[in-house]
Parts: C-alpha cells; sequence; structure tokens
C-alpha cells in the first residue's frame, strides 16, 4: 500500500488547476493525500480548492495559508508542514497535467530500498503542452546521470516531476534554510546528491509540463544563436559565478552531511573561486568531477571560471 502526499503550491492558478486536480485524482496508487500551500490567490482558486476538498475521496485534503514570498519559499512551507508518517511526498505545479501511473512509478524507485533512512528521489523527462493541450515539444534527456558534481551547477530535473521518500523529506527539513535562496527542486537535487542519497532521473515522461505566459519557469529551449549569445554574455558569467557562490556557500554550511566524495568536490569548487593561479584552478576543474548537462555548457565552465575572472 502506497500513500503519497500531493504538494501543491497555488497562486491565482484557476485557469489550469481543474484539470491539474483531475489528474491528480486518478493516480493509480492507494492513497493521494493533499496539502496546498495558497501564496493569497486573488481569483477563483481557493474556490475550485474547496469544492475539491468537499468531494476528495482519496486520502486528506487540506489547504494552508502560504507565506506570500514566492513560489519557492511557499514550497518551501510545504516541506515545512508536510506529514512525515505518510511514504512519499511530490512537488506538484498548479498548470501541469499528470499522467495517470507518474506517482506509482515514482514509488516503485522511492519505496525499493531495503534502508529507510537512504534519501531516495524520483524525475523524469516531461512532454511540453501549450495552453490548449496540444504537445509543442519534450524536455531534453541529460547526458550524465545526476551526481553532485552536476547538481552544484544546476539543476537538470523539473521539480513538477520530483517524488521523495520520508528520508530525503526529512533531510530538505533539516536543512530548510537554504530553500528560500535558490529554486526548491534545485536544492532536493544538490542536498541528495551531496548526502551521498540516490537521485533518478527516468527518460519516461511522467508530466505533461504546460508552457503558458504565466509560468514561473519554462521548459523550451531557446535557439543555438540565443543559446551561443548568451553563454558568452558578461552579464551570464557573473550570474553563473554568483550563483555557484550561492550553491557551496549553501552547501558548505551543511559539509557535515556530505559524503566523502561530494566534500572532495566542494573543495575543488572553493579553490575555483578563490585561486587567484590560473594553473590551480585549471587543475582544480580538470581533476574535479564538476559537469555541466551540454558541452557547450561544458566548455564554457572554464571560459567561467579558469580563463576569465
Amino acid at each position: 500500500m502506497v500513500r503519497a502526499q500531493v504538494l501543491l503550491a497555488t497562486f491565482n492558478g484557476a485557469r489550469f488547476l481543474e484539470e491539474q486536480l483531475q489528474s491528480l485524482r486518478h493516480q493509480t496508487v492507494d492513497e493521494v493525500h493533499m496539502l496546498v500551500s495558497d501564496d493569497g490567490s486573488t481569483d477563483d482558486t481557493l474556490e475550485l480548492l474547496r469544492d475539491a476538498a468537499s468531494g476528495w475521496d482519496r486520502g486528506r485534503f487540506e489547504i494552508i495559508e502560504g507565506p506570500q514570498r514566492a513560489f519557492a519559499r511557499n514550497f518551501r512551507h510545504l516541506v515545512e508542514n508536510a506529514d512525515p508518517s505518510l511514504d512519499c511526498f511530490a512537488f506538484c505545479d498548479q498548470d501541469d497535467v499528470w499522467h495517470p501511473e507518474k506517482l506509482e512509478k515514482a514509488a516503485a524507485f522511492c519505496l525499493s530500498s531495503p534502508d529507510n533512512g537512504l534519501p531516495r528521489v524520483f524525475s523524469s523527462a516531461t512532454r511540453l503542452i501549450d495552453d490548449r493541450n496540444r504537445t509543442i515539444g519534450k524536455t531534453k534527456l541529460p547526458r550524465m546521470s545526476p551526481q553532485f558534481g552536476n547538481a552544484i551547477l544546476q539543476n537538470i530535473a523539473s521539480g513538477n516531476t520530483m517524488v521523495m521518500n520520508r528520508a530525503a523529506l526529512m533531510l530538505m527539513r533539516e536543512t530548510r534554510e537554504e530553500i528560500g535562496r535558490m529554486h526548491h527542486d534545485h536544492w532536493l537535487y544538490l542536498i541528495t546528491t551531496g548526502a551521498g542519497g540516490d537521485f533518478h532521473f527516468s527518460p519516461e515522461r511522467t508530466v505533461d509540463y504546460r508552457q503558458h505566459t504565466g509560468n514561473a519557469i519554462g521548459g523550451l529551449d531557446k535557439p543555438l544563436p540565443e543559446r551561443l549569445q548568451w553563454w558568452f554574455a558578461k552579464d551570464r558569467r557573473l550570474k553563473a559565478r554568483k550563483s555557484f557562490l550561492t550553491f557551496v556557500t549553501a552547501v558548505e554550511r551543511h559539509r557535515h552531511l556530505l559524503a566523502p566524495d561530494a566534500s572532495e568536490t566542494l573543495d575543488d569548487c572553493l579553490k575555483l573561486l578563490g585561486d587567484k593561479s590560473i594553473l590551480k584552478r585549471a587543475q582544480a576543474l580538470w581533476r574535479s568531477p564538476l559537469i555541466r548537462k551540454s558541452r557547450l555548457a561544458q566548455a564554457a565552465l572554464w571560459w567561467d571560471f579558469v580563463l576569465l575572472r
């Protein structure tokens, strides 16, 4: 028996919310408990949620008031209020459509380990749809398996596909002060891989990820000329270094939780940020497992942290 809790963050999402709720109702696991944090909606979102709650027969349906400090903080609020007595916990956006077996497939991975203390997270590829449910693309598959050397640089998985076991939820709670400084899904990827947990990316698409003008984050790639221009723009390099420093600083606060190999990688990251010698920065990058999800982005690592200051 699988008892899942859906962590749904809402804010003025009435346009697509009912369709998402229907896809959650039709999940094939035994129990689907809803925890919804509404961030001050002024449209019909709360009315739709209350109507859904009144007829929900899959488990509990709880609506709580959000912190009204943007979506990442709202998801942190959900993590803080989740019920740790349940089996697995799924981040959920208000405007997508979940495939019926999404939670079942995620739970099969999250609950398969005999070591209940091992953080395990399931994520997957997505199908991209527009506001009329027409397919407009697919998210690209990463060229590497999920790993700390990638997570310290970027997130390769969409939060709307992530499902975690109880150990991963508790790990997020223990380190939750950092979630407000970066996206909740990136932090889950980063701290899970850093702590030696098992983070899985399935090539099977489990979510229809809606792309529209109200998206907090989108899934469509830019054309190659635009990506090239962006990768080598000075302001992008400055933002990349600032983000990298944020990630490294956040992880260093929790070094006691890191696996030995992740701790060594963190040391290399600190040298990339602090060493004035080009040679030593190059050596640190060469021996480290730091890797970005595309070869162009990997080449830009040298541009960002070795060749330029």
